[in-house]
């Protein structure tokens, strides 16, 4: 094993995504980590987010090596607040 992330495929392979924004965005299934990450980013750069908050969204989502990497580690739940209150982007592989 050469580090943390011992996986046999690269990153970038293509697998199935679902991702949501619970009461902004409907769950739904994606064919690429990179399409999920583009339908995630088109719904979030809409949003009152914060600046730094929105660039670290943009650099994960326009990112489909670095998005799979977090998912090949598990399910993500990544946090933002809007309108006072907390939400979350779930993201996970399919299947």
């Amino acid at each position: 094993m050469t580090g943390d992330l011992d996986i046999e495929q690269p990153v970038t392979a293509v697998h199935q995504c679902i991702a949501a924004i619970p009461g902004v965005m409907a769950e739904r299934t994606y064919p690429t980590v990179a399409a999920a990450g583009q339908a995630l980013w088109a719904v979030l750069r809409t949003l009152p987010l914060g600046w730094d908050q929105a660039e670290a969204y943009r650099a994960l989502l326009h990112d489909p090596g670095l998005l799979a990497g977090h998912l090949a580690r598990g399910p993500q739940r990544l946090a933002f607040v809007m309108d006072g209150r907390s939400r979350e982007v779930r993201l996970a592989y399919a299947g």
